[in-house]
């Protein structure tokens, strides 16, 4: 049964308001990319007395349009992840990034910008996210040199400030595959889609990786090896 219609207290036409959803237990985001000229912003509810109210709406603390803040998101715990794909960090065309919101008192505060360490135009870092506890992944589909064959970025919060750790390829990358969209997460294990993937009959049926969390005896513990497509 269906039990409340959400929608933004300052809606517009177009916003496209739902695009992107994450929810955990009282706390709902929902992203509108397409707000203020796509610019972007997402929207927090909270569930009190069996009613879900809006409490807050987030932009980026250097938001522009054109830069799809709230495209993808991400929650866990009091760490929200909001991807911006058409951000431009440093000037790069289309670079993309991620921001990080953090909840204090009952709100949520951006506390980090994240981008990959060799981002380049055309990457839409941010396309994707996934986040549990302190390890988010991030997908960039559009990755190398605007190839589009696509990676996803570890980056590791365990010390308090997000970290990348890794860059997760596919072993059978190829260009115009754009591996990384969508990503997930689930403890040690991610997957994550290559929705335009060839097979070797030059179809393009799409293909999906999983990837597992390397041993901690292993040199590259915080990682992730692929384990298969």
């Amino acid at each position: 049964m269906q039990g409340q219609t959400l929608v933004a207290d300052d809606g517009g036409t177009g916003d496209i308001f739902g695009y992107s959803v994450s929810f955990k237990g009282t706390t709902a985001v929902i992203g509108a990319y397409a707000n203020n000229t796509y610019q972007g912003a997402a929207y927090v509810f909270g569930l009190t007395d069996g009613t879900w109210t809006q409490t807050q709406k987030l932009v980026a603390d250097d938001g522009a349009s054109n830069t799809y803040f709230g495209y993808a998101t991400a929650l866990s715990g009091p760490t929200l992840l909001i991807g911006a794909w058409g951000s431009n960090p440093g000037g790069v065309d289309t670079q993309g990034a991620a921001y990080i919101f953090t909840q204090a008192d009952g709100a949520w505060t951006q506390t980090q910008k994240l981008v990959a360490n060799d981002g380049g135009i055309g990457d839409k870092f941010g396309h994707s996210v996934a986040l549990q506890g302190t390890t988010a992944l991030i997908g960039a589909d559009g990755w190398s040199a605007s190839t589009a064959q696509g990676a996803v970025y570890e980056f590791d919060g365990s010390g308090g400030t997000f970290v990348q750790t890794q860059t997760l390829v596919a072993s059978d990358g190829a260009p115009a595959d754009q591996f990384g969209l969508p990503v997930t997460l689930d403890g040690d294990n991610a997957l994550v889609g290559s929705w335009l993937w060839s097979a070797p009959d030059s179809t393009m049926p799409g293909s999906a990786y999983f990837f597992t969390r390397a041993p901690s005896d292993v040199i590259f513990a915080d990682g992730f090896d692929e384990a298969a497509p």
